[in-house]
């Protein structure tokens, strides 16, 4: 496996720091988390800690301490003192994936639409509203199309979420959404420029959010579950065209 390239990728559009970033710490845990998440740093391989203190321009203790969050959240493996490896990826993987958030997602969509207010509607169409003006990516090799779409894309099942006054819901909700946009990230990332999103996703989204405003909740949560099946479908349609392209190569992307 090649070494870590210097940073001029995916964490590097993010800019040097955000708002959230109180410590260098956080800075490199955002960082690393976005190449994680977008396949630059590459499922199974090893990080050497002397490559991202290159790629990341810090020194060994934030890097260090971003690591052991990020492994905390499933995103990397620990080797006992041989240090960690970017977790695996599989379809067995994803569709566990996908089953479980159907059950989290509709027990929190409902809890939302029992408790969401006004500013909870206001959420949900404006998010809706950012998301329809952003067309899904033609080119997959447009990875700034992709970040953008994905960001919104994310920011609209949060706001249907949002109104669930659970915490551990919306953890468990988190890790499984991060698990989740990495395999999407990876495979759009990694897929032949020619290769094409042919589905229903926009109409999707207004059909979930017109029956969650009108506080239907058996019509709302089956619509979210046929959703992230369909959307997971198409992950791994991805993935298997990506398997089929590389067959013999032993790339796994």
């Amino acid at each position: 496996m090649d070494n870590i390239a210097p940073l001029n990728s995916t964490a590097d559009r993010a800019g040097t720091y955000e708002k959230t970033d109180k410590t260098l710490s956080q800075r490199v845990y955002r960082l690393i988390r976005a190449d994680l998440l977008a396949g630059t740093i590459q499922p199974g391989q090893k990080l050497i800690l002397r490559d991202l203190q290159k790629r990341y321009a810090q020194g060994i203790s934030p890097i260090r301490e971003a690591l052991i969050l990020l492994a905390s959240e499933g995103l990397l493996e620990g080797e006992g003192q041989k240090g960690f490896r970017v977790a695996s990826i599989s379809i067995d993987e994803l569709m566990d994936l996908a089953a479980t958030r159907q059950k989290i997602e509709k027990l929190m969509l409902e809890a939302s639409i029992n408790a969401g207010d006004a500013d909870w509607e206001g959420r949900v169409v404006a998010s809706h509203h950012a998301l329809s003006k952003t067309p899904l990516p033609e080119d997959m090799q447009d990875q700034d199309a992709i970040q953008l779409w994905e960001s919104r894309h994310r920011a609209f099942h949060q706001a249907l979420l949002s109104a669930c006054d659970s915490p551990w819901l919306q953890k468990i909700y988190a890790q499984l959404s991060a698990h989740t946009e990495r395999y999407r990230l990876i495979r759009l990332f990694h897929s032949p420029a020619h290769i094409h999103l042919e589905v229903d996703v926009d109409l999707q989204h207004r059909e979930i959010m017109d029956a969650s405003l009108k506080r239907d909740v058996p019509e709302a949560t089956r619509l979210l579950g046929e959703h992230i099946a369909k959307t997971t479908e198409l992950v791994k349609r991805l993935w298997q065209s990506g398997m089929e392209d590389n067959a013999g190569t032993g790339d796994i992307l």
